[in-house]
C-alpha cells in the first residue's frame, strides 16, 4: 500500500493485491478488501471483476490486481467507516 499526499489534508491511496503461481481468488479479495479498509468507491484496476494483470518477476508469475482512492487525512489516520464489508 502507498499513500501519496495530495495536499489539502487528502493522500491518494494504492493498494495492490498478488499472488503467486494462482488468481486471487474472490474470497481472498474480499478479505483484503475488508482488512485493509478499501472503501466502496475505490477504482479497481483492471475493472473488470474477475480479470487480473499477471507480471513475471524472477521467473515467477504473479497475479496482480488493485485498487485505488483518495481519502482524507482523518479518513487514513483513524480508519473508515464506509468501508466495503464484502464485495
Amino acid at each position: 500500500m502507498t499513500a501519496r499526499d495530495l495536499g489539502a489534508g487528502c493522500y491518494q491511496i494504492v493498494l495492490t493485491l498478488g499472488r503467486a503461481d494462482k488468481p486471487v481468488g474472490a474470497t481472498e479479495e474480499i478479505t483484503f478488501r475488508r482488512d485493509c479498509l478499501v472503501p466502496i468507491g475505490a477504482q479497481r484496476y483492471p475493472a473488470a471483476p474477475t480479470a487480473q494483470v499477471a507480471r513475471v518477476e524472477d521467473g515467477v508469475r504473479w497475479n496482480l490486481i488493485g485498487y485505488t482512492w483518495v481519502a482524507t487525512a482523518a479518513l487514513w489516520q483513524g480508519g473508515a467507516a464506509d468501508v466495503a464489508e464484502g464485495g
